[in-house]
């Protein structure tokens, strides 16, 4: 009995050294977290002259919490109306340092006034400005600037500490001539500048994109500059620190025009003779693909009513493992509702999802497709009348 008494004695003091050790780290984060919020208020005081709230909500919590593991913390402020972010190292006590995105705009409007100057016809789709990891979280943080950008000294601060990437479009005139690339890449930025033919495809571009929209760089979104590849006249990009001049071959079939989408980055379109042209197959052969019986491993489905209206031959590329992009002159389509119109293709490279009818995107003259699969046979159909088109795979649950 009195042995209990020693071994249940023993777990109590156990289990209450736990909790001491747990409360001991919550607190110790607390206080960590309040000098963070303190040095973070302090830093916009001594640099601003004005201190506000700061609250851990982000939208990048998987970043926060792996700058966290570093003792850097992430707060998001406001002041005036303004949004901004303040990142604060707590890694050496003795030297803590805060950096800001309260000057990102003024900073941005600098560089727009710039580019504007020396391409008068300018649409930046899009740009980003952080620093340029000093820190070496493994993170560029956005607009984060140690230095107080006074309106003259954006160059020194670009040059100390910051990255920059700029993806801009212009038109009538030819880039290759001009100096600005030099400029950028002494300032730590890279660039990507595409040439139209025209201010009127340019525009309509930029409603494309969205007019007005600053959007943060994302390579995702050079998928849009393919949708105008017949009106793009030049492409320069700043690949691993070397300028380099990039076309679009865009080639002709009989009955549409055509070229292969890298899904990195319109640097890595292919070169002419690099893209195998397409070859016509039988109409019969290509619809068959969308009736099946069945099987003990496949549902049967019957989808022939939504390609037994064809507008084209079908026909049969080789784009490996690169998205294909078909434009159709929309003078050959007259009588037919573009609405009602699609990109029928089959895949001999997927598995269940190997067919499916895209919409089409009119941009300039022409009906754009895109279907997204390797090793396609397409054709482009008229569904009026015959609702939406939804592939049996997709159902499948």
């Amino acid at each position: 009995m009195k042995a209990r008494k020693i071994i249940g004695i023993v777990w109590v003091c156990a289990a209450a050294a736990l909790i001491s050790v747990k409360d001991y780290g919550m607190i110790k984060e607390r206080q960590r977290y309040n000098e963070a919020v303190k040095a973070a208020q302090d830093h916009l005081q001594s640099k601003y002259g004005f201190s506000s709230d700061m609250s851990d909500d982000t939208q990048y919590p998987v970043r926060q919490k792996s700058l966290k593991d570093k003792n850097i913390y992430e707060f998001s402020s406001e002041h005036n109306g303004k949004s901004f972010s303040v990142f604060v190292n707590l890694d050496d006590e003795s030297n803590i340092r805060c950096k800001d995105s309260y000057q990102l705009d003024e900073m941005y409007n600098e560089i727009k006034g710039r580019l504007e100057a020396e391409f008068p016809d300018t649409y930046i789709a899009s740009c980003w400005l952080g620093d340029n990891d000093e820190w070496q979280t493994g993170h560029h943080l956005y607009g984060a600037f140690y230095d107080l950008y006074d309106g003259s000294n954006l160059d020194e601060i670009m040059k100390k500490s910051g990255l920059g990437q700029i993806e801009m479009c212009v038109t009538d005139t030819s880039l290759e001539g001009s100096d600005i690339y030099s400029k950028l890449e002494e300032l730590n930025i890279t660039y990507c500048f595409t040439a139209f033919d025209t201010k009127e495809h340019l525009e309509e571009f930029e409603k494309l994109r969205g007019k007005g929209k600053k959007v943060i760089f994302d390579y995702t979104d050079y998928a849009d500059y393919e949708y105008a590849a017949p009106y793009i006249t030049e492409h320069i990009d700043n690949i691993n620190g070397e300028k380099v001049s990039r076309s679009f071959s865009v080639e002709r079939a009989d009955e549409f025009m055509y070229t292969y989408a890298s899904k990195n980055s319109p640097s890595d379109f292919p070169a002419s003779e690099y893209i195998k042209p397409p070859s016509v197959i039988e109409t019969k052969y290509f619809t068959s693909h969308f009736k099946y019986n069945g099987s003990e491993y496949k549902e049967a489905y019957d989808e022939i009513e939504y390609v037994d209206t064809p507008l084209t031959q079908a026909w049969q590329f080789h784009n490996g493992f690169d998205d294909l992009l078909l434009y159709f002159p929309l003078d050959k389509l007259n009588g037919h509702d573009i609405e009602d119109l699609g990109c029928a293709w089959h895949s001999n490279g997927g598995f269940a999802n190997d067919r499916n009818i895209e919409k089409l995107v009119v941009f300039g003259d022409y009906a754009v497709a895109r279907p997204k699969m390797n090793s396609l046979e397409v054709m482009l159909v008229d569904m009026k009348g015959k609702g939406e088109y939804i592939p049996s795979w997709s159902k499948l649950k």
